[in-house]
């Protein structure tokens, strides 16, 4: 007699796993239900990566560098902060940006979207103004003792 041989194929389908009707449903409900939730947090990491300061900040740290120097001048729109550790420290206009670097290194963005910065020396301080691409002006005044 002739032996068979080859690969033997049993029906097996009372052991089939497979997807049913429920478990799709369900991890459709599941996807349904955490989408808005993604998305809400999606807003909000994009919302807090942004980490612009208002212009009221940006006259804080310009109220912080002059108590922390020993002289400040505003010269060619820019405000030179001379340090006690022997540093210059710079805010200026960057293209649309306002910066501020220390001895030429590196620099630091305070603000975005800046048409006009301008400063002036005072008899008793500087004067600071901005101007934003949204139209709004910032003033302000520094006394300096």
């Amino acid at each position: 007699m002739k032996e068979k041989t080859g690969v033997i194929m049993e029906k097996r389908r009372k052991h089939e796993q497979g997807f049913t009707l429920v478990s799709t449903l369900i991890s459709l409900s599941l996807v349904l239900i955490s989408l808005p939730l993604i998305y809400e947090l999606l807003y909000e990491v994009k919302k807090i990566s942004k980490l612009e300061i208002t212009p009221y900040k940006f006259m804080l740290f310009i109220k912080e560098d002059i108590h922390r120097s020993e002289q400040l001048i505003a010269k060619d729109n820019k405000l030179y902060f001379y340090l006690s550790t022997d540093e210059i420290a710079v805010i200026e206009q960057y293209g649309d940006l306002i910066r501020r670097r220390v001895d030429n290194r590196g620099h630091e963005i305070y603000l975005r979207n800046i048409v006009k910065f301008e400063t002036d020396n005072l008899d008793y301080g500087v004067k600071v103004r901005i101007r934003l691409k949204d139209g709004e002006k910032y003033e302000k005044v520094f006394k300096v003792d």
